[in-house]
């Protein structure tokens, strides 16, 4: 059956019909479960594709710019994240077309803010005077929040970057969905949401070998933990590959003291997910195999 006929068909069929309605609304993913789902198709599909692609943040077009990149993200201490990252990376460090990430660039994304430009021209910058407003602007939604906790690890890979998924019961994507809100210029979003912290870049395009085989025994690790208490807006000069990132704003959560209703409750359980996960529905699905074929992710 096509795309198209298997879209329509519950409609066709009455019986579908009455089996679906019948779901209750409690049925439909929440957020946690839908970022579960999204890293496990993330890493099925990286587990079929035969070769990766440049991922390197510092193309021609980045360097070109003779700029500084902002970006709205959470800062993670390498410390955090030891012994394994160091394992992980051992494993890696002679694959030919990677390039790891330094501990200066370990953060996990939460939006991208623009290059700096006295005078923006295109969708994609943003001056001084427009980022200091965003800061101000977003410091009451982040401040709705109580510090949470997050886990990263296992391991896992886009078509252009080997990845940790983050764990974090769903608090980063609903920042990050509030951080749209007050988006002077909203991005120009591509693919859906998926917290993660890139550990490296591929650097071109080349066949997979055995890059799955090193990352198979990653896929049960918990790298560690980190609590949440702040957001941070870093520039990142585009002159060098591997600049120090410059922290220009800090967005920090509610103190213990602060009244809110968005507290950070112990983590849900998680309901049992199969091993064989069903298709998200074909809009997603696009929107997934759209965000594996990026090639700009920081």
């Amino acid at each position: 059956m096509s795309s198209f006929g298997a879209r329509v068909q519950p409609f066709l069929d009455p019986g579908a019909w009455r089996r679906r309605v019948r779901h209750p609304l409690s049925w439909m993913p929440d957020v946690p479960v839908e970022q579960v789902l999204a890293s496990r198709q993330t890493w099925e599909a990286f587990m079929e594709a035969s070769s990766v692609v440049d991922g390197r943040h510092d193309s021609e077009r980045w360097q070109q710019r003779h700029s500084s990149f902002a970006i709205c993200c959470v800062r993670v201490p390498a410390g955090a994240l030891q012994p394994a990252l160091d394992e992980l990376r051992a494993t890696l460090e002679d694959v030919p077309f990677l390039r790891l990430h330094p501990d200066s660039f370990l953060h996990i994304p939460i939006q991208e803010l623009g290059f700096l430009k006295p005078y923006p021209k295109q969708r994609d910058e943003i001056n001084e005077a427009r980022l200091e407003e965003f800061a101000s602007v977003a410091r009451i939604p982040v401040g709705e929040y109580t510090p949470f906790e997050l886990t990263l690890g296992p391991v896992n890979s886009f078509r252009d970057a080997p990845f940790l998924d983050v764990r974090d019961n769903g608090f980063l994507s609903r920042l990050h969905r509030r951080l749209l809100d007050v988006a002077i210029v909203p991005p120009n979003t591509r693919y859906a949401y998926l917290p993660h912290l890139t550990v490296g870049h591929y650097t071109r395009e080349a066949a997979i070998g055995d890059l799955r085989e090193r990352l198979l025994p990653f896929r049960e690790t918990t790298f560690g933990s980190v609590t949440v208490s702040e957001l941070v807006i870093l520039t990142i000069s585009t002159d060098e590959a591997y600049p120090e990132p410059e922290i220009v704003a800090h967005l920090p959560l509610a103190t213990a003291s602060t009244t809110t209703p968005f507290t950070s409750a112990p983590t849900a359980r998680l309901p049992e997910i199969p091993d064989t996960v069903a298709p998200l529905d074909p809009p997603a699905s696009a929107e997934l195999a759209e965000r594996l074929d990026d090639t700009g992710r920081s």
